[in-house]
């Protein structure tokens, strides 16, 4: 019988990485809250290998939205998709561009505004006081919403070392953050869809 792995639960700060860009061992394990420091993320010395992304999907009762705001170095990658669930409809847009700039993600989760901005697609995510405010708007579709965070709300985090050690670092870093409950409206084809509390 294979031997279970065990990882630590990290419960305080700490940074994701080293000074010189390496995986901090202190770092490796899971979280029930985001507690990774990723701004050391280093840029020129390892560009391209950068993948950071942020990515959300909202059910509704008549809808589902999802999106996407990403950077990978040498390019952006964006999305907004809606299905209408009732038709099995569904109208997306995505947009590729060079480089980075019309991407903004924050350096650390929360400590900053994720953002898309192209002719065909914007995209904004933004902390407040009582949850996620996610707007974003593309050909035929708009919406305004707020993803809630109920107090005691738990959000996993997860460290995975793949290869360190040889001046080539991989690891990632991901968390996912389900079951909170969305307010707010969604528009397609000019048509405003309340999405009730809670959804």
């Amino acid at each position: 019988m294979p031997t279970p792995l065990i990882e630590r639960e990290i419960t305080a700060p700490v940074s994701l990485t080293t000074p010189d860009g390496e995986l901090n061992r202190d770092a490796v394990g899971w979280s029930r809250t985001p507690v990774h420091d990723t701004s050391g993320i280093p840029g020129r010395g390892h560009w391209g290998r950068n993948k950071r992304w942020e990515y959300w999907n909202v059910m509704t009762p008549s809808h589902i939205i999802a999106f996407t705001v990403s950077c990978v170095d040498y390019m952006s990658l964006h999305e907004v998709w809606v299905l209408d669930r009732a038709t099995g409809h569904d109208i997306g847009a995505t947009v590729i561009s060079p480089g980075s700039r019309s991407a903004t993600l924050p350096a650390s989760i929360g400590d900053g505004p994720a953002r898309a901005r192209t002719r065909r697609i914007t995209i904004d995510v933004d902390e407040s006081f009582d949850g996620t405010r996610l707007r974003g708007s593309a050909p035929r579709v708009s919406f305004d919403l707020l993803a809630g965070r109920p107090a005691g709300h738990e959000a996993l985090g997860v460290v995975v070392p793949w290869r360190t050690g040889d001046g080539i670092p991989r690891f990632q870093y991901t968390v996912k953050d389900v079951a909170r409950p969305a307010s707010g409206t969604v528009t397609v084809d000019g048509i405003a869809h309340d999405v009730p509390t809670g959804s």
